[in-house]
């Protein structure tokens, strides 16, 4: 394929994927909970947590298993985990979504957009739950779907396996809340494979859940956690999420290991499929900047994972990425997310296409990571992407990196791509190597003032394999505003760290950006 082919395949795959960058309607809202909303011919809409289905003026749509419903640019949106689709008269008279191709104008404001935590004044009705209860007998004595209010205080040592669509809400008062304490002597504080679960408003902290697994621990697809303090796993993460799972407005901050986890689906056998991370502070887990015997810390990680998705997140000041997606992952959306003073901001490792659009990434590789971010090592990055790219065949696609603000730290880099041999995937969409390829890096505002000096900041290294990514892999920078490059800070390609700007742009790289 030649550049000029290249350039205008790329251009016509980033017209149909990349999300219009337009500002949020003046109507814009949504309702991930069981809150309304009015459009604007007087409808009234609401998601019914038990089942995910939409109401429209109390009367069901015949959407179900729907994650988020939006009110943007004075039209209804549903978000399923794996595709969006605009509200027809269809879903009335026949239950079908009408499939509808372009996305709608998402807010591009990057971080959090909900308030965090417990929230002071959140409505309950059912089970009352004191503390000192033997919590998981109430469960056994009520049926499925129950819903268990916990009032203010600590349940000490409480682990939960809820039945399917039971529904946990902690009150608070604003000041104390419903505390799960695992006093460091008890395993999970929710656990189990039921479906539909919902674990809201809740302080959960000091469990002991093993490296690789969370306090928080539901395999079942449906799961809404939001809204909670996730805090002080002893060794593990905070929470898991599986399919479909929607996990928003939590802080998940200080755990041991990692603050959240995505690996597959309860049978243990599947991708996770559809899960949803939205507004949720992701704060100084790993604090001790360890090293775990599994082989990951930080924000997180997700491993097997289709349709996942991060919007809205705030990602900071953690002993690792702030997020990261490893191993056989495949669409992922990483969209106006925000990430602060972490290893590297976004990671994707040997996986596939990939959408990472409006992220703010700063401060990757700061002072607290020189030990981490040695130079011969290219990685400390706002996006590091480490044998990953656009899949083949019947997966086509590519990793979008566009309209991202990028400035690293002192420590740090931009972009960073890296190849090394890690074999091949032999996951049912591909069975190809791990290889760097079918990447379109454009529009990016990247400010290399801070970084790593003497030292490359964007561009491609191979630390092990043949060179074939410098040439045949479709790997393409173009429409980026770079600055404080000066004469510090350089280009990499061909395994050689220091090309200036003009002798980047002799590969064929960044024609039409410009630098500061």
């Amino acid at each position: 394929m030649t550049w000029r082919t290249l350039l205008a395949t790329l251009a016509l795959m980033a017209a149909l994927t990349a999300p219009t960058l337009a500002q949020e309607s003046a109507h814009g809202t949504t309702i991930p909970t069981a809150t309304q909303i009015t459009d604007a011919h007087g409808a009234i809409w609401t998601l019914r947590l038990s089942d995910r289905a939409v109401l429209k003026d109390g009367k069901q749509t015949g959407i179900a298993d729907i994650l988020e419903v939006w009110y943007l640019d004075h039209q209804v949106w549903a978000f399923s985990g794996t595709q969006w689709s605009r509200w027809s008269e269809k879903w009335q008279v026949t239950g079908q979504a009408a499939s509808w191709p372009q996305k709608p104008p998402l807010p591009t404001t990057p971080g959090l957009r909900l308030p965090v935590g417990p929230q002071k004044g959140i409505s309950c009705s059912g089970v009352s739950v004191r503390p000192g209860a033997d919590f998981q007998s109430l469960i056994n004595a009520n049926p499925a779907g129950t819903t268990f209010c916990l009032g203010i205080g600590t349940y000490n040592q409480q682990s939960v396996r809820p039945k399917d669509g039971d529904v946990f809400i902690g009150a608070h008062d604003g000041t104390n809340g419903a505390v799960l304490d695992g006093q460091s002597k008890t395993t999970y504080a929710f656990h189990g494979t039921a479906h539909h679960v919902v674990i809201k408003n809740l302080i959960v902290k000091n469990y002991t859940a093993p490296t690789q697994y969370g306090m928080i621990q539901i395999w079942g697809a449906y799961a809404l956690i939001q809204n909670n303090e996730i805090t002080g796993a002893t060794q593990g993460a905070g929470v898991w999420a599986s399919s479909y799972a929607l996990v928003i407005a939590n802080n998940i901050h200080n755990n041991a290991e990692e603050g959240y986890k995505v690996v597959y689906d309860g049978t243990g056998a599947q991708p996770a499929v559809g899960t949803l991370f939205d507004s949720n502070e992701i704060a100084r887990n790993n604090p001790s900047h360890g090293y775990w015997d599994s082989g990951e810390q930080g924000g997180g990680k997700a491993t097997n994972t289709q349709y996942l998705t991060f919007w809205y997140n705030y990602a900071h000041d953690n002993g690792g990425p702030g997020f990261w997606t490893d191993s056989d992952n495949i669409y992922t959306t990483y969209w106006f997310n925000r990430s602060l003073n972490d290893t590297n901001g976004i990671e994707h490792e040997i996986s596939f296409n990939a959408s990472i659009i409006g992220n703010d990434l700063q401060g990757m590789g700061s002072q607290s990571y020189q030990s981490n971010c040695p130079s011969f090592y290219f990685s400390c990055a706002g996006v590091a992407i480490e044998n990953s790219g656009g899949s083949k065949g019947s997966h086509a696609g590519i990793i979008e990196i566009a309209h991202n603000t990028i400035k690293p730290g002192q420590y740090g880099r931009a972009i960073a791509l890296r190849e090394q041999n890690r074999g091949a995937c032999r996951c049912s969409y591909a069975t190809d190597p791990y290889w760097v390829r079918n990447i379109w890096v454009h529009h990016n505002t990247v400010d290399a003032t801070n970084g790593l000096k003497n030292e490359p900041m964007i561009g491609a290294v191979v630390d092990t394999g043949d060179q074939q990514m410098f040439y045949s892999r479709n790997i393409k920078f173009d429409y980026n505003d770079y600055r404080g490059f000066g004469t510090t800070h350089f280009f990499t390609w061909r395994n050689w760290g220091f090309y200036d700007f003009t002798a980047w742009q002799r590969f064929g790289q960044d024609t039409h950006s410009t630098m500061h």
